[in-house]
């Protein structure tokens, strides 16, 4: 079976796969993350990130721990959503 690598994709194309739910997403999964030098179960914050999607249409994020500056990623299962899926077709 093949299986294409990550690939990288803008914040804007981001907003635009979300759509609606970019505000959400933005304000509750970019800020619960669990980094694991700081140890702390949702407590942190992934920044300076670089978004990926995978075969998978889900999307990841690559950054870093806004309270240590560790290195931090944040995956999310976005690829079971029929809607998210088509966007994510039409930029791939």
């Amino acid at each position: 079976m093949y299986k294409r690598k990550d690939f990288k994709i803008t914040q804007k194309q981001l907003e635009y796969v979300l759509d609606k739910e970019w505000k959400l997403f933005k304000t509750k999964i970019l800020t619960n993350c669990f980094c694991h030098k700081c140890n702390l179960p949702g407590n942190s914050t992934v920044i300076n990130y670089v978004i990926y999607v995978n075969y998978l249409n889900d999307i990841i994020f690559r950054g870093y721990c806004k309270k240590c500056g560790g290195p931090l990623a944040r995956y999310t299962e976005t690829g079971e959503n029929e809607e998210i899926n088509k966007r994510i077709a039409s930029i791939v």
